[in-house]
């Protein structure tokens, strides 16, 4: 299993988290790795919006309703490589 590490860049104003999944040993870009938007829920806990594979330059993107300015999110790269 290699170390991931995500690189991200937040614009709420336009609603929309972009970034890429880089390899932490070689800093290679990872292409189809599973990366999942989570969103503060009741309780404290984290609740899981919509998983998106990195393309071939191992970007990721997210916008939709569950996305809005001061919202606290989290992401998680899930890679088996």
């Amino acid at each position: 299993m290699a170390i991931v590490s995500l690189l991200m860049a937040a614009s709420l104003a336009a609603d929309t988290v972009s970034g890429y999944v880089l390899d932490a040993e070689t800093d290679q870009r990872l292409a189809d790795v599973e990366v999942a938007f989570l969103v503060a829920g009741e309780g404290g806990g984290m609740a899981e919006m919509v998983r998106r594979n990195t393309d071939r330059s191992g970007a990721f993107s997210f916008s939709g309703p569950f996305l809005s300015a001061g919202t606290p999110f989290g992401l998680v790269a899930h890679y088996g490589g």
